[in-house]
């Protein structure tokens, strides 16, 4: 989970900083489709956002 944690979080930041337009709750469901499917690959999880 560590080794995940960085690169969602700096991928967060670059996004944020890319399109500082957007409404952050994009972003957080950005964060979240990526994090949940990457999650579903290691092992299941329920609704993280529900």
């Amino acid at each position: 989970m560590d080794s995940i944690s960085v690169p969602l979080q700096f991928c967060l930041m670059r996004v944020q900083e890319a399109v500082p337009g957007k409404p952050h709750f994009s972003v957080e469901r950005l964060l979240i489709r990526v994090t949940y499917s990457d999650e579903r690959i290691s092992h299941p999880i329920g609704n993280p956002e529900a």
